[in-house]
């Protein structure tokens, strides 16, 4: 009686990973739960991903020799480690009017040396040189995608 009431127990914990896994092992309140009985059966679990959990600051200047930098820094307030995400920087006239956008890529921004994942409640600090435009800059967002 109870080997069958085990067995099905395990048939519906089997069936919840397989067809709402990738949105529960996003859930900050069931991972480590998740995360402790893939321990003894050697599953792994994709990164967390969470983007309201990320910051990003940073401040865009002009050089000397006629390019813009864009120093900034990326933070992780999750309870777990991160995947790097995609930076979107939108460049605007003084109107508001967007004349520029760019995505970095975490390849664009991480060194060689930095670390797959971006550690819980951790930092990086991000420089990025643009190429100045024409038109005069009015204003600028940064946005995690």
């Amino acid at each position: 009686m109870w080997d069958s009431c085990a067995a099905c127990l395990l048939l519906l914990f089997a069936q919840l990973y397989y067809f709402q896994g990738s949105q529960l092992v996003q859930k900050p309140g069931i991972r480590p739960w998740i995360e402790t009985l893939c321990q003894p059966l050697s599953c792994r679990l994709p990164v967390y991903e969470n983007l309201q959990q990320l910051t990003i600051r940073g401040v865009l200047q002009p050089t000397a020799d006629n390019v813009l930098q864009l120093q900034a820094v990326l933070a992780n307030q999750a309870p777990f480690p991160q995947a790097y995400p995609d930076i979107k920087l939108t460049l605007m006239e003084f109107n508001g009017r967007v004349f520029a956008e760019r995505v970095f890529h975490p390849a664009d921004y991480l060194s060689e040396s930095a670390a797959r994942l971006l550690d819980s409640e951790g930092s990086i600090d991000i420089t990025l040189d643009i190429a100045k435009p024409v038109l005069p800059i009015g204003g600028y967002t940064l946005e995690l995608l």
